[in-house]
């Protein structure tokens, strides 16, 4: 019976030396990475970096794209239509939609917006406010717009005898309302169109100075970023409080007690080193995450090499110290007595003599 309950004992502290293990190697990076991402500095860092980096965007926009056009939120077929060509790559519209949605663009725009989080953020904006400014030459633009212009008719069921009659003769503004398809317009009456189309007020505002639009985020939103933002800075203080507890835990369910020591100082250790293998392997992708994430994870690591070495001295320490036999403990004790009552009857003798 005291075997099989040791044997349990070691079981659930093997399950729970696991799930410390894993604790510890996710909560640790994450809690040090949300630190540093509400720090401005790092934060602005990381995407700046990201920004400036013209794969990563690639593969951000190439994403977005992906997303967008497998999205079942939309229900207009032509926007529908759109976005499949628009995300892939070889099409002439996602060929024409990268080139407006370049790196260098998208870089800056996540970089103004990024900024202009961390100030409504510190409280120096009452509002957040999110802008893009549309990339690509002109000319770049004028085949984006050619290109919708064209989905757009060929979405169009063709005109009956009646309805060529009613439309006449049409001019490039009014190419832009047709209700029917009428024939097979030329590339010149499509860039006609599209040059009046680009002409229009909103159309021209957005090309030229971009789109601003409230994210409608109140002061309520901001103070739970801030509460989010003061609980991933007592991360570490919490994480190590679970570690202190745990350890306490392992060392009653490991038995003997020396073997205790060991198993959780290899628990402990074995966290330890996955740790610092994490920090210096994510620490090679560049100097800004050496400095801000791996040398933290790696140091913390550290601190946990410390613990499990101390619990291995413990542990060698109780291993080799002189242990006392309970037959030691009983000469011990009649010993004492004899000493005792010895020093007791002593002055009787010498009253008596």
């Amino acid at each position: 019976m005291n075997t099989l309950f040791a044997i349990m004992r070691w079981l659930l502290g093997l399950f729970l030396g696991m799930s410390l293990i894993v604790a510890v190697v996710v909560t640790i990076p994450l809690s040090i990475a949300g630190q540093e991402l509400f720090k401005k500095e790092s934060g602005l860092a990381w995407i700046n970096a990201f920004a400036s980096d013209k794969d990563s965007v690639e593969a951000f926009v190439n994403g977005l794209l992906e997303s967008a056009s497998s999205s079942t939120a939309i229900d207009d077929p032509m926007l529908k239509e759109a976005l499949q060509l628009a995300a892939n790559k070889s099409s002439p519209l996602g060929i024409t939609v990268r080139k407006i949605l370049s790196p260098e663009s998208v870089g800056e725009n996540l970089k103004t917006n990024a900024a202009g989080f961390y100030t409504w953020l510190d409280g120096e904006s009452p509002t957040l406010v999110w802008k893009y400014k549309p990339g690509g030459t002109p000319a770049e633009q004028l085949d984006l717009a050619v290109s919708v212009l064209k989905l757009r008719y060929d979405a169009l069921e063709a005109c009956t005898p009646a309805q060529i009659k009613e439309l006449g003769k049409i001019s490039p503004q009014d190419f832009l309302e047709v209700p029917c398809a009428f024939g097979t317009p030329s590339r010149a009456t499509y860039e006609a169109a599209a040059k009046e189309y680009m002409k229009l007020p909103q159309i021209n505002e957005v090309l030229v100075k971009g789109i601003t639009s409230d994210s409608n985020a109140t002061e309520m939103d901001r103070q739970r970023f801030l509460s989010l933002k003061s609980f991933l800075d007592k991360g570490i203080l919490m994480v190590w409080l679970a570690i202190v507890v745990s350890i306490m835990l392992l060392l009653l369910l490991f038995t003997p007690r020396v073997a205790a020591f060991f198993a959780t100082g290899g628990t402990i250790g074995l966290a330890s080193l996955l740790l610092l293998g994490f920090g210096k392997g994510i620490g090679s992708m560049s100097e800004l995450i050496q400095t801000t994430l791996g040398s933290p994870i790696a140091q913390q690591g550290s601190y946990l090499g410390v613990v499990a070495l101390l619990l291995f001295v413990v542990g060698i320490w109780l291993a080799v110290a002189p242990k006392t036999t309970k037959v030691e403990v009983n000469q011990k004790q009649s010993t004492t007595a004899k000493e005792s009552k010895a020093k007791t009857e002593l002055p009787k003798r010498q009253s008596a003599e």
